[in-house]
């Protein structure tokens, strides 16, 4: 009994902490919001202290302090967070790691990373950790395609006497129209591989980026022939993100965002309730309009996937389904309507309307590109 009363008391005290936690985390956002970059430093340092071992207060200072519009040293700020010369705590080297992989210096996060893993080994997110190593390393090989793969074997040794053959064609109208034709009208996979494989071998080839940027925009390419063209275009060199199509709808993506992004297949159990809750309660909303049901339906799965994308792996966990679905019918609503009664949504789902706001928030702080 004294043992079950022990666990009770130690569960209460975590949720005080967690709260006193999301609380300055949400204080911080704000402050930044209002360019009081000071204040905000202060308010996530205390949130960070009160619970070192929450990855996803981590995760949102790193990405908050990495998206200051308004400054241009952001690593200085961020080493005000850590310490100058040394880490504080061994959270610290997680909390660097996660920073400099949201900043795409990956052999920075790397180092970080693996350092916590060595003065850590036995820590509470030592998994997550490491999960999020195999992540920035690389070593999940978010690119593996196979057929790209096989047709790099095909012509090595032969790159620059294929690359010659490739940029002739595509400076003859004549030959660039049937390598064109060959790409659409080609029932043969393997020869659409090929071309497409082929295009990407023509180095900051305008043509040739032209052509494959218009073939990812076509609904009834194959999933893997999209692949390979993306893969071909990193190639080429062409900038990022591209604009691909995905159930219909045109996003822009970076390479490894497309590679990695998740599937309705992938998702935890619990996410498909959020939307599904919001899909349920939406018809009680006063502004809704069965007409637009099927774009109202669009935005908010549009919402919640680039959501779980953009913070994968680093998802939250869904403590209240209800209050995420609320969060979500808020922004999807507010994003066509502009103006929204948001404690009319609250007392639709039995949450308090401060709660509802602060995980609208939450949300709409992750930047989609």
């Amino acid at each position: 009994m004294s043992d079950k009363k022990d666990k009770k008391q130690q569960q209460e005290q975590k949720n005080i902490h967690t709260d006193e936690a999301g609380y300055y985390l949400i204080e911080g956002q704000r402050s930044l919001k209002h360019q009081k970059l000071n204040k905000a430093l202060q308010y996530f340092k205390e949130a960070i202290k009160i619970d070192p071992k929450n990855t996803y207060i981590h995760y949102n200072v790193a990405y908050s302090l990495k998206n200051i519009s308004f400054l241009k040293d952001k690593n200085k700020a961020f080493k005000e967070i850590i310490g100058e010369s040394e880490h504080s705590s061994a959270e610290s080297y997680f909390l660097a790691g996660v920073y400099y992989a949201l900043c795409n210096e990956l052999e920075k996060a790397e180092i970080y990373l693996k350092t916590f893993l060595e003065t850590n080994p036995c820590g509470d997110i030592y998994l997550e950790t490491k999960e999020f190593l195999q992540y920035v390393s690389g070593e999940e090989k978010p690119y593996m395609n196979v057929t790209y793969l096989k047709l790099s074997n095909k012509y090595a040794g032969k790159g620059e006497r294929v690359k010659k053959e490739v940029l002739n064609k595509l400076n003859c109208p004549f030959a660039r129209e049937k390598m064109l034709d060959s790409l659409y009208q080609e029932l043969d996979d393997e020869v659409i591989s090929n071309i497409i494989f082929l295009y990407g071998l023509a180095e900051s080839n305008s043509v040739a980026e032209s052509v494959l940027r218009d073939y990812i925009k076509n609904s009834w390419v194959k999933e893997k022939h999209k692949e390979l063209a993306l893969l071909a275009l990193k190639d080429i060199g062409a900038k990022e993100p591209y604009e691909i199509i995905i159930d219909n709808w045109v996003e822009e993506l970076t390479l490894r965002e497309y590679f990695e992004r998740l599937r309705k297949s992938d998702w935890q159990p619990e996410w498909h309730k959020v939307l599904d809750c919001v899909l349920n309660k939406i018809k009680y909303n006063s502004n809704y309009n069965s007409d637009n049901s099927k774009i109202l339906q669009r935005d908010l799965e549009q919402i919640w996937s680039k959501y779980l994308n953009r913070v994968y792996p680093l998802v939250p966990p869904i403590e209240s389904i209800e209050l995420w679905a609320a969060a979500l019918e808020y922004l999807a609503f507010f994003k066509r309507e502009g103006q929204i009664n948001y404690k009319e949504i609250a007392l639709r789902y039995a949450i308090s309307p401060a709660d509802l706001l602060e995980k609208s928030i939450i949300i709409s702080n992750v930047k989609f590109r």
